[in-house]
C-alpha cells in the first residue's frame, strides 16, 4: 500500500472545525478513494447517507468516519457485503470494536512507514552533507 498522508485520518476535517458538510470530492480526498467509490458504497450497500442540498451530496463527520472505517476494513481484506451487513447491525458491538482495531492498526502502519521514510531521507541528507 502506498503511504498517503490523508489516508485513514480526519486530516481534511481539521481545516475548519465548525464545518458541518463536505462535498463528495473533499470526502474522497480525505478517505483516499475516488468519488465513484463513495457513490457505490451509498447506492449499492447503503453505507453512507449524505444529505442532499441543491441536488448535491453533502457529507457529515459521521459519514466521513464510516467511510474511513469501511476503507480500512476493505484494505485489510474484509468483504464489502459483510462490512455493509455488519455496519447496519446497530447492536453488533464486537464488529465495531474489531473495525476500530483494524482502523487503528492501519493508522499505526501508516505512521511506521512515514517514520521509516523520514529516517531514510535524513540518512540520505546526512550522506550528502
Amino acid at each position: 500500500m502506498t503511504v498517503r498522508l490523508r489516508s485513514y485520518t480526519l486530516y481534511g476535517m481539521q481545516d475548519n472545525p465548525e464545518k458541518l458538510y463536505w462535498k463528495i470530492s473533499e470526502v474522497a480526498e480525505i478517505v483516499g478513494v475516488k468519488p465513484e467509490q463513495l457513490r457505490y458504497w451509498e447506492k449499492e450497500h447503503g453505507l453512507l447517507r449524505p444529505v442532499r442540498k441543491g441536488g448535491k451530496r453533502r457529507y457529515t463527520r459521521r459519514d466521513i468516519q464510516i467511510a474511513l472505517i469501511v476503507k480500512a476494513l476493505q484494505d485489510s481484506g474484509e468483504d464489502l457485503k459483510k462490512i455493509s451487513y455488519q455496519l447496519r447491525e446497530i447492536h453488533n458491538a464486537d464488529f465495531y470494536n474489531r473495525a476500530l482495531r483494524t482502523f487503528l492498526r492501519s493508522l499505526k502502519g501508516d505512521i511506521r512507514r512515514l517514520l521509516d521514510e523520514i529516517a531514510r531521507i535524513k540518512k540520505e541528507i546526512g550522506e550528502v552533507y
